[in-house]
């Protein structure tokens, strides 16, 4: 498996174990001659790359087409302003103590429901929407995901969803600077249509302290969770396209 690594490409080690090919990231900064050898370099070998751009980059898109890589999700920012980040919260901080249904911050033991939770998620994102990635691949790839904040690699908080004791749902949160940003949110099938996001979204707002602002992505065709967050306050900031590309 070849692991070139360059400044335009970087190779991801993580990604890369749910894959038969090396998995990089295109830095899209300037597309150049130099990055298009490296490129031709790289997919010599079986290789997987995917590469984010602003919706409005209309050359880096034009480019990326050019080599091969195929869009495969537009992802639309979010975020919502906290005018008091301790009291920002509404009613339904209360609530989640009714209906059956609790929120707290993740526990150890909460591991292998979140990852069954996460596994099962995320239909609308872009390793289940390419052709080119198996449904069983796709579902290994969210579940460790999820399971990266339990070995400390990934997330600075996590919070989890309660019905009747039995985790839920699970929101896992990076904190950078007085911004804290939701990495993955996933509430189980069954439980859907309880508020539980809304009630995940409360909690962090008032247990985590000193944020301003809290900030999410989530794919256009996502409809239900657009409507969700503008629902919940948050406002749309921006968009950006994600491609892949495949080398056999």
């Amino acid at each position: 498996m070849s692991k070139l690594q360059t400044k335009a490409f970087q190779y991801d080690s993580w990604l890369s174990q749910y894959f038969e090919s090396a998995v990089y990231r295109l830095n899209c900064g300037n597309i150049d001659d130099s990055v298009i050898s490296e490129f031709y370099e790289i997919t010599r070998n079986s290789a997987f790359i995917y590469a984010k751009v602003a919706s409005d980059e209309v050359i880096k898109t034009a480019k990326l087409e050019e080599l091969g890589f195929r869009l495969v999700e537009t992802n639309i920012q979010l975020e919502k302003i906290l005018i008091d980040s301790q009291t920002s919260g509404c009613s339904l901080l209360n609530a989640s103590e009714s209906d059956n249904c609790r929120v707290r911050f993740a526990e150890e033991s909460d591991k292998e429901d979140v990852c069954l939770i996460a596994a099962e998620s995320f239909i609308q994102s872009r390793f289940f929407k390419d052709p080119n990635i198996s449904p069983e691949i796709a579902k290994k790839v969210k579940s460790g995901w999820a399971e990266n904040y339990f070995s400390g690699k990934r997330g600075d908080y996590m919070v989890v969803a309660c019905c009747h004791e039995k985790v839920s749902g699970f929101m896992q949160l990076i904190r950078s600077g007085e911004n804290l940003i939701i990495d993955l949110v996933a509430v189980d099938k069954v439980c859907r249509g309880k508020s539980l996001g809304r009630k995940m979204i409360n909690f962090a707002e008032n247990k985590i302290e000193n944020i301003s602002t809290i900030k999410v992505g989530t794919q256009l065709c996502n409809t239900g969770s657009l409507n969700f967050y503008q629902k919940c306050g948050f406002i749309v900031t921006g968009g950006s396209n994600v491609f892949h590309y495949f080398s056999k």
